[in-house]
Formats: structure tokens, sequence, C-alpha cells
């Protein structure tokens, strides 16, 4: 497939490009992508300049200075972290996949295949899934939802009403559907296996919050049980 032909794929076609897109691992065109789709709808959102920054009558950052500094941001953002963090997500899942007992193929030359003289499809294609490199690819073209960002900014930004959200949770839930397709045909594992790879992570995430907050209460609770007594029993002002 060529690039275009990937693009117009993973929006109507998602299961046979992200097959393809998993055995040829585009790499360069999957960090184009991640980075746009990043980038663009950033510059195109429609930036509310907080009315906190203004203090005592003086105004502690000017509107174009807010702007400037939140362009930075997001160019920063989505040139240089968006794919480190998609890198990160991509060795966790794959790790997580690996300890769920699915087979991880490390070798991704046909040409195994080839001398042994077993070179069914079915073989060549097991022989380029299951790597790091073509999940990383499969959910960065997996972010190209979000693309739509973009015209969904330039309406509502010379508007008065905000409702970008409800667009934001479609799409957001639509690449989270191409992320669990992903993670299922690059593994070969069904559905259920995909979904609870994908948000086993949150899962483990949300559980270690809840743990630190439950345990910083403990810690935390003799000490304010003492402030509260020592306020009480100081002598009321005269």
């Amino acid at each position: 497939m060529s690039f275009l032909e990937r693009l117009y794929g993973i929006l109507f076609q998602p299961v046979k490009t992200i097959r393809e897109i998993i055995r040829k691992k585009p790499i360069w065109q999957s960090i184009l992508v991640l980075i746009l789709t990043g980038l663009l709808p950033a510059i195109t959102a429609k930036i509310v300049y907080p009315k906190d920054l203004y203090g005592n009558g003086m105004n502690i950052f000017s509107s174009s200075q807010f702007y400037s500094i939140f362009m930075t941001m997001a160019i920063v953002s989505s040139i240089f972290l968006r794919p480190i963090m998609l890198f990160v997500s991509t060795s966790i899942y794959h790790l997580i996949a690996e300890f769920m007992g699915f087979k991880v193929c490390i070798k991704d030359d046909e040409k195994t295949f080839i001398e042994d003289g077993s070179n069914s499809d079915n073989q060549k294609d097991e022989a380029s899934v299951g790597t790091g490199k073509g999940l990383y690819s499969a959910l960065a073209f997996a972010t190209l939802p979000m693309i739509f960002m973009v015209i969904i900014n330039l309406i509502f930004r010379f508007t008065t009403v905000h409702y970008e959200w409800i667009f934001t949770l479609i799409f957001t839930i639509w690449v989270i559907v191409l992320d669990i397709i992903s993670i299922r045909e690059n593994y070969k594992m069904n559905n259920g296996n995909a979904a609870l790879t994908f948000f086993l992570p949150f899962i483990v995430l949300i559980a270690i919050v809840i743990l630190m907050m439950i345990f910083m209460g403990v810690v935390m609770a003799p000490a304010i049980n003492e402030i509260m007594r020592n306020i009480h029993s100081m002598p009321a002002p005269y």
C-alpha cells in the first residue's frame, strides 16, 4: 500500500490496513501521522485565555505571550513527546502480551522460512507479526481519526459554543478501538485479551493511585488528629 492508501484504509478498512501496516512496519510514515494528528488539532484549537492570569490590575502574561507559550508547548509535545510516549506505551503492551503467553515473534526476516522450504503465506505473515516495531506503526496510524478535530476546531473557533469535547470523546473512542484492533492483529489474540492488554496499564495505574491515597491517609491520619487536638486545646484569644 502507498501512504495515501494506508490513510484511507485506516478509516474505512481498518482491519485489512492494520494487518498490512504490521507486516510492512512503515515507521517514518507512522511517526509523521503521529506528529500531524497531535500538532494540527492543537494549533487549530480555540484557546481561551485564562482570566486568573490577571492579578491586581496587572497581566502576568499578555494574551500574545500566553498563545506563544501554548504553541511552543504544542509543537514540542507533538514532535518529541508523542513519539516517545507511544514508544513507552508500545513497550508496555509488548511486555504484557509476552507475559500473557502470546507468541512474540522476534524474527522479522522472511528469508528464514524461504530457506527452510516452507514459504506459505501464513508462515510469512507469522514471521512479520508480534514485533514491537509493527505494533508501534499500527498504534501511530490508529491516531488518524483525531485529524478530524482540525475541522471541528475550525468550526467552533469562531463561535461562542463549546461542544468540542463531544467530538473529542467520539474520536478518542474511535482511536481506542483501532488501538485494540492493532494489538489483536499484532499478537493474534482475541478481542477480550486485546482489550485487557490495552486497559491493563490504566487499571494498574488507577489501583496504584488509590493504594497510595489510602496509604497516605493511614499515615497522615494520626498527624492530622494531633494537629486538630492541639488547635482545640489552644486557649481562646481575648
